[in-house]
């Protein structure tokens, strides 16, 4: 990836090196610049040049996102991409370390009855579901605050999750998660389809039940499905075509084995009643003719003395 234009004032937001307006979400204070952000994000442009309480105090508080969120969204505003699982402005994170000190607890609770193998698996699946919902929080704080780049990125990376396979069971939270936060629509359909892909195991296992899914998502999840659906059927109408079309060939296959064979036969028979060519009466030396290469289109014998093929 190419440098971003901004990457260089990374380091003056940890400094506070030539930042004009500040960004606080809970304990932390990210420094910004105006020239960085506000072509970037037209809801933050608004507050801040708009006439609003921002305007004089140059302070964007953020209440509705956590802090490693709200970071990812600044690493994007300065870099052009963003990783939620490095932390590249070296802020201690309150939702790493509680995720850390869950899956402590979890492995402690649990280390008597569980084997390595499943705690390695539970761990993964945790691993995963925290990164699959920090992409669904900053596609949400891209959409509040207006960022179409963020929106498109996060949606992107996603989007690459989602082709490889995924535990069923994350999918309740990622579910709840969008309830909660995200309205765009093309992350609704991404998410969608990826649940589709998993259908008989959620109905099966009925841990959807309990979800109070949103109406929008729950017509995309309908959606998504009716279009499996059509996928599998065209994938079974073709099979049933391919099984068609092998089971002619080799039919037609097996036919020409029973020419052929029947020619082969027909060809001893005329070798053990033949003492001499009945043309030249040599010593009968033959040889055999492809089936291309005879008026009749079939195997023939033809005397090696006179060319005669024989009767």
């Amino acid at each position: 990836m190419a440098p971003h234009p901004h990457w260089f004032l990374l380091g003056s937001v940890l400094t506070g090196e030539f930042s004009d307006f500040s960004l606080t979400c809970k304990d932390h204070e990210f420094k910004l610049h105006h020239l960085v952000v506000c072509p970037q994000s037209p809801v933050i442009r608004a507050a801040l040049l708009g006439g609003f309480e921002e305007t004089t105090s140059k302070l964007v508080t953020v209440n509705e996102f956590d802090v490693t969120t709200v970071r990812s969204m600044v690493m994007f505003l300065y870099t052009g991409d963003y990783d939620p699982r490095t932390d590249k402005l070296h802020f201690p994170l309150e939702a790493d370390d509680v995720r850390r000190t869950e899956e402590a607890e979890i492995n402690d609770s649990e280390e008597d009855r569980m084997s390595e193998e499943s705690e390695t698996s539970e761990a993964e699946r945790n691993r995963n579901t925290e990164n699959i919902l920090s992409h669904l929080r900053v596609n949400a704080i891209a959409d509040y605050y207006g960022i179409k780049e963020l929106i498109q990125l996060s949606t992107a990376k996603l989007c690459t999750i989602f082709k490889n396979e995924q535990d069923f069971w994350i999918f309740p939270k990622v579910i709840q998660e969008m309830s909660v936060s995200n309205r765009d629509t093309d992350l609704q359909a991404t998410v969608a389809s990826a649940i589709a892909e998993y259908v008989e195991d959620l109905t099966s296992s009925q841990i959807l039940r309990p979800l109070d899914i949103e109406s929008n998502l729950a017509i995309e999840i309908i959606e998504a499905c009716g279009k499996r659906i059509q996928k599998l059927e065209k994938q079974l109408t073709d099979a049933y075509e391919l099984k068609d079309t092998y089971y002619s060939a080799k039919e037609r296959e097996q036919r020409a084995h029973n020419a052929i064979h029947g020619q082969v036969r027909n060809l001893i028979t005329v070798l053990r009643r033949s003492h001499g060519c009945v043309s030249c009466g040599n010593q009968f030396k033959c040889a055999i003719d492809e089936p291309s290469e005879t008026a009749t289109n079939v195997y023939a014998i033809r005397c090696k003395s006179c060319g005669l093929q024989q009767p």
